[in-house]
């Protein structure tokens, strides 16, 4: 097969048909068949994201608008759900401040102890019936 364009005066019978376009449409040689290619300015998902929440955004706290990132924004929502007793929230904080929190050099021993009676003390109030006996150390 040949994928070059017909020259209608080389005297051939062609026949325009399926996956046969006329010789007046098919491309030209170095013709592009899409000249003005992809068009600029298309974002992901991933440019989408990291935008929005490195922009800055009004919020108000304690009664004052303040600017502040939007991952700011969340992490200050997500706290302040855990702080009114969300066990989700409380669960989602924890695991974020293990990953992201403070290093291994800054906690002592004390602060682990402190943590520790801390979390046994709100989940023996408001955590799921049976936790302690499943999560005991």
């Amino acid at each position: 097969m040949n994928d070059e364009p017909r020259d209608p005066d080389d005297g051939d019978d062609y026949e325009v048909g399926y996956a046969k376009p006329p010789i007046s449409g098919q491309f030209k040689p170095g013709q592009s068949g899409n000249p003005k290619g992809r068009p600029g300015g298309t974002k992901n998902a991933s440019t989408l994201f990291n935008e929005y929440f490195e922009t800055k955004k009004q919020a108000k706290i304690g009664g004052k608008t303040v600017k502040l990132t939007g991952m700011e924004i969340v992490f200050r929502q997500i706290s302040q759900q855990a702080m009114q007793g969300n066990f989700r929230f409380i669960q989602l904080a924890l695991a974020l401040w293990a990953q992201h929190g403070k290093t291994s050099e800054d906690i002592t021993a004390a602060d682990l102890e402190l943590d520790l009676e801390m979390l046994k003390s709100f989940v023996a109030k408001h955590g799921p019936e049976g936790w302690e006996d499943d999560h005991a150390a």
